[in-house]
């Protein structure tokens, strides 16, 4: 970020009263989880000391979104049949639902957390067929590529009216709206965040660039299947409830292909064959949001 972008934050950054913050049982779990040998047993305790948590790991866990075939009715089944990596991301998944759980007047939650969990879904599932070395990376990269997003909803309203308004009278992107009206847009929110909760810096690269990601110098591949998840959410209107209007389907072709070039397996498969193969996560990652929320979207 150049010094004049820096600038803007900060004084925009100023204004804010409340900054999220990861809970604390969050970090309590993630030190306990990175122990050199992890106990379930005392893991699973700490999970249950949050009823909410709990609660909401449990559903999400038994929800076609985490593909178990068998029901799951306590956290250390979870923990046993997940494994720590997964538990990892169910986690960070609960929790940030739990931080960014409030709609705004023209940010609904179900939208949101539909496209954010629509975005680690395939980012996941891009990472296997890329045979990306860290799938639940790609997971919990495409979870919070949009976190900033809820911040200009959540803590400058009256800016995010605005932003509304001219995507909904120039079909522009909310990317390109919030630097007409803000000069400043949610990647510059999100990637600060990330850095203040101080995860991995590969994430605020993912959050920074995922707009751009060939602009990116390290991690672009990871950036790049990110981004193709977000046009695919896009693609299936798992989006925030306004449409756009640009046609995504050009960078959607240019990112399966530059994919390719590094993939063989993503080369053997026709992009239409992979969008449609998606249909039935799209309608999971639904399922799964509104079971969360006990709430539809009303179209």
């Amino acid at each position: 970020m150049d010094q004049e972008r820096h600038a803007i934050l900060e004084e925009y950054l100023n204004q804010v009263e409340d900054i999220p913050t990861l809970p604390h049982i969050v970090i309590k779990l993630f030190n306990k989880i990175h122990e050199p040998e992890p106990n379930t047993e005392e893991l699973a305790d700490l999970i249950m000391t949050d009823q909410v948590l709990t609660t909401r790991m449990i559903r999400m866990v038994n929800s076609a979104f985490w593909g178990l075939n068998r029901e799951v009715t306590s956290v250390k089944e979870a923990i046993i049949f997940l494994g720590l990596r997964e538990i990892t991301n169910l986690i960070y998944s609960v929790s940030l639902a739990n931080t960014f759980e409030h709609d705004t007047p023209l940010l609904k939650r179900v939208r949101f957390w539909e496209h954010s969990f629509g975005c680690a879904l395939i980012s996941r599932e891009i990472a296997i067929l890329a045979e990306f070395q860290d799938k639940e990376l790609a997971y919990l990269a495409g979870l919070i590529h949009d976190i900033g997003e809820a911040i200009i909803a959540m803590q400058f309203s009256a800016e995010f009216e605005k932003v509304v308004e001219l995507v909904l009278d120039t079909h522009t992107t909310f990317y390109k709206a919030e630097d007409m009206v803000m000069h400043i847009n949610h990647t510059d929110f999100g990637a600060w965040l990330i850095d203040k909760w101080k995860l991995p810096s590969i994430l605020s690269q993912v959050v920074s660039y995922h707009h751009r990601p060939m602009d990116v110098q390290d991690h672009q591949m990871l950036v790049s299947m990110v981004r193709l998840a977000d046009l695919v959410c896009l693609y299936y209107q798992l989006d925030f409830g306004y449409s756009e209007g640009e046609d995504i389907m050009p960078e959607i072709v240019a990112l399966w292909h530059y994919l390719g070039k590094r993939s063989k397996k993503i080369a053997d498969i026709e992009l239409s064959n992979f969008l449609e193969s998606l249909n039935k996560n799209i309608q999971d990652v639904k399922h799964t949001v509104e079971s969360m929320y006990g709430e539809t979207v009303s179209e």
